[in-house]
């Protein structure tokens, strides 16, 4: 009988490397199949919330946007106001007295209280207490602001943003519209943070009557 000399032959070399190699192949296979599966499944969530998500800024765009086409900047709906955390000025009006009410039918300022007050949420400053012609209202709706959706018509009081004021005010020097068409002010129901866009002294030409001296 022939004794084993401890030497493994080329031939059973060869089937334990393959055997290796083949162990090998088969875990790298099943690797490659769980990265893909995983790969597959990030995919199908990703495809998933994105729409979701990019769906809900759009509808938020376009709340914006009909906030916006009702009051220059900004109008705040009661409940909105109540949940935003930023408190309102404590501003007074611009002669230095309590602010008085501007309107309550139709019911205007940015918390919607018939007020003009403002805080750091109001980008648009509903500060002005404007009375509004027919004229202006015509001129905001040229310019892409059409309060009349809101219910205003001439003779309505509303707090209008400085800048919207303002912009009017620029008409008229401008020569594009009468001076009657830029909205009285009722000084005594205007936040004075209007003052820091424009001066008391252009204010008061356009003040309604008896107000000019801060009577």
């Amino acid at each position: 009988m022939l004794k084993s000399n401890g030497i493994t032959s080329p031939h059973k070399r060869h089937q334990s490397s393959s055997s290796m190699s083949s162990t090998t192949n088969t875990a790298y296979r099943d690797l490659v199949r769980s990265l893909f599966g995983s790969i597959f499944v990030l995919i199908i969530i990703l495809t998933t919330i994105i729409p979701s998500t990019n769906a809900s800024h759009q509808e938020l765009l376009h709340s914006h946007d009909k906030m916006s086409s009702l009051n220059g900047m900004h109008i705040a709906h009661p409940r909105s106001a109540q949940l935003c955390h930023c408190a309102p000025s404590n501003n007074p009006v611009v002669f230095k007295k309590p602010l008085a009410i501007c309107s309550k039918s139709p019911m205007t300022g940015f918390y919607r209280d018939g007020f003009c007050r403002t805080s750091t949420a109001d980008f648009g400053n509903h500060a002005v207490a404007g009375v509004v012609s027919e004229e202006f209202l015509d001129f905001t709706a040229s310019q892409g602001n059409d309060l009349r959706p809101a219910g205003l018509s001439g003779g309505c009081k509303w707090c209008l943003c400085t800048s919207r004021w303002f912009e009017a005010f620029q008409a008229y020097k401008d020569g594009r519209i009468s001076k009657e068409a830029v909205p009285k002010v009722d000084l005594h129901a205007t936040e004075d943070s209007a003052l820091k866009k424009v001066d008391m002294d252009v204010f008061k030409q356009f003040a309604v009557e008896g107000q000019t001296n801060g009577a």
